[in-house]
């Protein structure tokens, strides 16, 4: 049973080619590459490994989350170099993610797949899923996912061209800890310019901008900073609503 295996599940958009997203709920990243497991109540789970690290390696993580896609606030999250993290048993379902925020033109699937860390079960190694059978529970559970996730994301309509604003909430989301999510919506013809700097440091790794489906939480478009940013560290974007015909999506369908 796939509930009994590591890492069974990927989730992915590619801004390069949109047939090769995979279970992209939740407003993916640009760059992210996400793996999960399905833990269950009542059993204890270990992860163990060490994070990639080197070109091409933007940031990378591992957390656990409600089954409805909160953070779990009982169990620290992990970031970077080689890492051990213990799990207590409780009595609900949970979800473990690890992520992989990578340039695309350095590291492929494959490459994250291999640096994905051991997972035991009350101290029983689990076997990672293979990738045909993780590619096939994905694409099973997009809509189920896609529903409840959904039912439960916040609503932030507005009818209002706005500037970029904190939401008040990510419930359902699958947030991480040390990011910040900023929303913005065009004016009425779905259309948009953003400019601005960026200089990428520790504290601030990345950025990239996304353009989401807030009904489905689908990321129908986006781009990660070093495909936008100039030498000197300027940008400036523009966002075409579907009415401009004339000009095609980056992502090529």
């Amino acid at each position: 049973a796939t509930e009994r295996r590591a890492w069974s599940t990927i989730s992915e958009f590619d801004y390069t080619n949109a047939s090769n997203d995979v279970l992209n709920l939740a407003y993916p990243s640009s760059i992210g590459i996400y793996f999960g497991t399905l833990l269950e109540a009542r059993s204890a789970y270990s992860f163990n490994g060490t994070f990639p690290s080197g070109p091409g390696v933007v940031q990378t993580s591992l957390m656990i989350y409600t089954a409805l896609g909160d953070l779990d606030p009982t169990v620290e999250p992990l970031y970077d170099g080689r890492r051990e993290l213990e799990v207590a048993a409780t009595e609900r379902l949970r979800y473990a993610l690890q992520r992989f925020y990578v340039d695309p033109a350095m590291w492929t699937r494959d490459d994250c797949i291999a640096a994905l860390f051991d997972v035991r079960r009350d101290g029983v190694l689990l076997p990672t899923l293979d990738p045909e059978a993780r590619l096939r529970v994905s694409r099973a559970l997009e809509q189920p996912v896609s529903s409840m996730i959904a039912r439960r994301a916040p609503d932030y309509s507005n009818p209002d061209s706005t500037p970029f604003f904190f939401p008040a909430s990510s419930a359902s989301l699958f947030p991480d800890y040390s990011h910040a999510y900023l929303v913005s919506f065009p004016a009425e013809s779905k259309s948009a310019q953003v400019a601005g700097s960026f200089a990428p440091s520790k504290i601030y790794p990345f950025i990239d901008f996304l353009v989401v489906n807030q009904a489905t939480t689908l990321t129908e478009d986006g781009m990660p900073y070093f495909a936008f940013v100039r030498p000197d560290g300027s940008y400036r974007l523009t966002v075409l609503g579907p009415e401009c015909a004339e000009y095609p999506p980056r992502r090529s369908d």
